[in-house]
């Protein structure tokens, strides 16, 4: 009997710690433009697109700090652009290219419209197995509910300054967050990580 309580709680731990590991993860999408020769990104100019100005500020002072941590060049676009002035394609371009950086990264979330998703019914505890068991066992044989949820998508792309081709866009869908700021700080890491398996900086 002590062997199986044993076994038990360790079930029980790793359980836990598949679960919590999971509920953070952020999935990202992504794909590199195979016609791009470019060789190594080296710097790049970030500009964050929002109809938030304190929004587009966080996004693009974020992404530039995990970047140049990477040894990564990144200048944030509101250090160069003025809050106030549009972000039209041309200020843009004329801003990186007076930056003498090689890219701009462009990042966005874009409403995606509403999803079902299954809401199973809570367990309870798993501490004991005498308080988990019960409720582990009606859980599975009682239904749960969907409920709509809104989700959105922060879209990421990296274009040549000089060209103004596409070099690598990454995708990450998520349920609608309290802040925006969350899925910012959660993705950034993704997006280095993906850039890097493409070879698109070292």
């Amino acid at each position: 009997m002590n062997i199986f309580r044993a076994h038990y709680r360790i079930l029980c731990t790793l359980l836990f710690f598949v679960l919590f590991s999971c509920a953070g993860s952020t999935d990202l999408k992504y794909w590199k433009n195979g016609a791009y020769e470019g060789g190594a990104v080296e710097s790049m100019m970030i500009v964050g697109i929002s109809k938030d100005a304190e929004t587009r500020k966080y996004f693009e002072e974020v992404f530039s700090k995990r970047f140049n941590r990477a040894g990564i060049k990144a200048v944030a676009g509101n250090t160069v652009i003025p809050q106030g002035q549009e972000l039209e394609k041309d200020a843009v371009k004329t801003a990186a290219q007076k930056q003498g950086v090689q890219t701009v990264l462009v990042t966005h979330l874009t409403q995606e419209g509403e999803k079902d998703f299954y809401q199973p019914p809570a367990t309870g505890g798993i501490n004991r197995l005498s308080y988990y068991y019960p409720r582990a066992y009606n859980s599975v044989h009682s239904t749960g509910y969907y409920k709509k949820e809104k989700f959105v998508k922060l879209i990421t792309n990296l274009y040549d300054t000089a060209s103004e081709e596409v070099i690598w866009t990454g995708v990450s869908e998520h349920v609608e967050p309290k802040s925006a700021k969350d899925i910012v700080n959660a993705l950034v890491p993704k997006v280095i990580e993906g850039m890097r398996k493409d070879r698109v900086i070292r």
